[in-house]
């Protein structure tokens, strides 16, 4: 196979061995790949993408974390609002950035600083895969018991078989991927990142965008 013409990746951050990573590659829409592992830290992430890479630029990666802070009561950012608001099923998922974990406040803000320095160009989707998945699918998803379902959907996307996933952050990460992708492909135009009250937030890693499938 070719230079790939598409390279898009995924990153769920996550405590030693629970950090997903995966990588689509489409090869001039002719031949699409994904791959997928399980990680112990935002080191072995960066190295992980470099050999997907193998010297080609990524066009973007989507991060499964908080990539813009807050300062105001308990660091809730408008597009947190907004999707606890719009999908109530989900809304114990969404988290302020005072209440997220270590993994989302810091890994993920940490791996886009690494990955920008490899990569300048390359666009930062914030992601949120599980609320994503109540938004296309209508329910919060259960990977391991809906697992066979939500595999066969997102093959049935991509027009491609998917290799083993070994656990819910591999598919958390694939997920966060395919997101990217359907912004760098035009079918994702809303971005969160453009709601009213989020030209006052931080952008610890530089400017990023929030790919979300329609307002």
């Amino acid at each position: 196979m070719g230079s790939p013409e598409l390279l898009v990746l995924g990153y769920d951050p996550g405590g030693a061995g629970k950090n997903g990573v995966a990588a689509l590659t489409m090869n001039g829409g002719r031949e699409t790949s994904f791959t997928m592992a399980t990680l112990d830290s935002v080191d072995e992430v960066v190295s992980w993408f470099k050999e997907a890479a193998k010297g080609t630029l990524p066009s973007g990666i989507g991060i499964d974390a908080s990539l813009s802070w807050a300062t105001g009561p308990s660091g809730w950012r408008p597009m947190d609002t907004f999707l606890r608001n719009r999908y109530p099923q989900a809304r114990n998922s969404v988290l302020s950035t005072s209440s997220a974990m270590g993994s989302m406040a810091i890994q993920g803000p940490a791996s886009a600083l690494r990955l920008r320095g490899i990569w300048p160009s390359m666009v930062v989707n914030e992601t949120h895969p599980k609320v994503v998945q109540v938004a296309l699918r209508g329910s919060r998803p259960d990977f391991e018991r809906d697992r066979a379902t939500l595999v066969a959907w997102l093959e049935a996307d991509l027009a491609i078989s998917l290799p083993p996933i070994a656990n819910d952050h591999e598919w958390d990460a694939a997920l966060s991927a395919w997101a990217t992708f359907q912004g760098l492909a035009g079918k994702w135009t809303f971005d969160l990142m453009k709601l009213e009250g989020t030209s006052d937030l931080l952008l610890p890693a530089g400017p990023v965008v929030y790919w979300w499938p329609g307002p």
